[in-house]
Order: C-alpha cells, then structure tokens, then sequence
C-alpha cells in the first residue's frame, strides 16, 4: 500500500502509484485475476483496521499513475465493486494448493518483462501450453484458474 487517505471519521481509502501507464487497468475491475492488488489491499487494509479502529471501514482502492505514461489519471472502486476480490484470491490460492500454477494464457501479459529478449519464445509458447491446458475440464488442479478465466463456467464444472 502506497498510500491510505483517511475521508471522514471512520472512512479510509487505500491506493498504489503504478510508474506506467492505464493500459489494461479499466477494462474490469479484476481483469480475470490479472488485478487483484486493490482487492488484496481492501481486505488487508479491513482487516488491520478492524483491531485497530473498530467501526472504520475501507470506502475506496485504487491506483494512481503520476508518470507521464499514466498522465496523472486514477483509477478506484469503491468497496462494493471489489467484494469479489476475496473468493478470486481464494480460486487463484486454491489453484496453487492443488500444485497448479500457471504463466499466463495470455500472450499480452507478459509482453513487458525485462525478460523478454532471453525467453521470449518460451513465454509466447507457454501461454499456448497454458490455453490448451485450461481449456481442459478434466484438469482439476486447473479448475479454479480456468473458472476465472472464463474456460469453463460453474455450470459446466458440475
């Protein structure tokens, strides 16, 4: 947490300063698990605050992009919206648990490493890999990850 903003008595707000741009940042607010950390710092955020200042609660979370990329723009959402910041934390930890843990099925995601000149083919290949093996619904270690990126719905996992 770069920066908790108290708004009012018992009102907080919580913030991260990205140094690029918004790109891919107002899409959703999760983007599919892609962007959780203002979800995470809600929670965390709750979570301290509820030992410390019982009554107060955490209203906003967002981020900040100050750069010349970002133009100084935000963007938040208010505690409603990242609700469901909890149960897909909980799909993505489930996934991992159950010895599953993948790239990415997304060529874009990893587009901007530093990296990317020593492996960039073994990436490109791995989201490939990844996309084959969330399409899969008999793959159970991947099923909370393939529910979140929309592979397979509930409906389909029963």
């Amino acid at each position: 947490m770069d920066r908790i903003d108290k708004d009012g008595k018992y009102r907080y707000q919580v913030w991260d300063y990205k140094t690029g741009s918004t790109w891919g940042y107002g899409d959703s607010v999760f983007s599919q698990g892609r962007h959780i950390q203002s979800g995470l710092y809600l929670l965390m955020l709750q979570t301290i605050l509820k030992e410390r200042e019982p009554g107060a609660e955490v209203v906003r979370a967002g981020y900040f992009f100050p750069s010349n990329k970002g133009r100084g723009q935000r963007i938040d959402w208010g505690a409603k919206e990242l609700e469901p910041a909890q149960n897909i934390l909980r799909q993505i930890c489930d996934g991992i648990a159950n010895g599953a843990f993948i790239l990415s099925d997304d060529g874009g995601d990893v587009k901007y490493t530093d990296y990317s000149d020593a492996f960039c083919s073994w990436l490109c290949q791995n989201t490939e890999w990844s996309k084959e093996k969330l399409a899969n619904i008999e793959n159970a270690p991947l099923l909370p990850m393939a529910l979140l990126r929309e592979y397979v719905t509930e409906e389909t996992n029963e």
